[in-house]
Parts: C-alpha cells; sequence; structure tokens
C-alpha cells in the first residue's frame, strides 16, 4: 500500500516533476510507477545482477585501498561523499541497464 508523502518532499519536487514521479506520487500514480519498477527487484532479478554489482565495489575497494596508507596504518583523514556517491549511481546504472 502507498503511505501518503511527507509534504517537504512534494513541495521539493514539484517544481522539477509536478510531482508525477515515484517519490512523491501518491495513490493510482504511486501504483502506477509501482506497477513499472517491481518486477525489476524480484529476488531473481537481483540475483542476476550480482555478479556486476560486485564489479562496482572492487572498484570501489580499490580507490579506498588507494588512498589508505599501504603498511595498514592510519593515514590522513578524506571525504568519503564523492566516493560513496559515485558508487551508488554506478550500482543503480549497472542495475538498471
Amino acid at each position: 500500500r502507498s503511505l501518503p508523502k511527507h509534504s517537504i518532499t512534494r513541495t521539493f519536487l514539484e517544481p522539477l516533476t509536478d510531482n508525477l514521479d515515484m517519490t512523491s506520487a501518491d495513490g493510482a500514480q504511486s501504483k502506477i510507477w509501482r506497477s513499472r519498477f517491481n518486477p525489476s527487484f524480484s529476488p531473481r532479478n537481483i540475483a542476476l545482477v550480482i555478479p556486476e554489482l560486485i564489479d562496482e565495489i572492487l572498484v570501489f575497494k580499490e580507490l579506498l585501498a588507494n588512498i589508505a596508507d599501504s603498511n595498514g596504518s592510519w593515514s590522513e583523514v578524506f571525504q568519503m561523499e564523492d566516493l560513496t556517491t559515485n558508487l551508488t549511481f554506478d550500482v543503480i546504472l549497472r542495475a538498471a541497464l
């Protein structure tokens, strides 16, 4: 069942999507979006993309290893926001395509 979306979400997305998106849609519009995307998230389909997702995670691991100190001790503090954002997009795109 589709729960009502918070007004902040709807207010924020309205100028961009006119609230015709999966995140802010309610009622019948929400059901349409869910019916279109639900098959992609079936256990069978998720299992099929696991090898590709692992490839992306290994790339992320290598990026972290290159930043970390090679002898296993603490290294300089670094920002992970860009790295994790890129990983998130890479995983989503691999799963979607």
